[in-house]
């Protein structure tokens, strides 16, 4: 199983197998549940971190397809970290996290913002991300890169 590239645009596709109440009394399955998580999500991280107006890279986490906006040895970087998680894998678990990063000047990734539809997806790209350091690398110290990484079963 692999990650794929895809917009902000995409709802989560799971199936449905629990049914509940909604805030005003309707029957809501955990698929309309985590779709409103996701939109709500994405509301945001569009108030929060791109108000800014930082460039918007979408990465595909498996083969880290990057806009220009991250350099090469940036994208190589999160390419050699990044897969798809255990967790998520053996679960079936499907989900995207929205980062913001700056590098520090020992060549470190600063966590600036981040938001997910699930906080161990969030834990999980935090994680891997602290651990990537760019010593020899064309990034601007302190300059915010904005990332998208969209887990999602084939």
């Amino acid at each position: 199983m692999r990650a794929k590239i895809i917009t902000l645009a995409v709802s989560i596709l799971m199936s449905a197998s629990l049914v509940m109440a909604g805030d005003n009394g309707e029957i809501t399955s955990e698929k309309d549940i985590k779709k409103k998580k996701m939109k709500d999500t994405i509301n945001t991280i569009n108030n929060d971190v791109f108000t800014n107006n930082a460039e918007v890279v979408v990465i595909d986490a498996k083969n880290a397809t990057l806009s220009n906006a991250i350099p090469d040895d940036t994208r190589n970087s999160i390419n050699k970290e990044v897969s798809y998680p255990e967790f998520a894998r053996d679960n079936q678990e499907e989900g995207m996290v929205i980062v913001s990063f700056t590098y520090n000047e020992d060549g470190y990734i600063e966590i600036l913002s981040s938001n997910a539809s699930d906080q161990k997806f969030n834990d999980y790209i935090i994680s891997k991300l602290e651990k990537i350091r760019l010593k020899y690398g064309s990034v601007t110290i302190g300059k915010a890169y904005n990332a998208i990484f969209h887990f999602k079963l084939l």
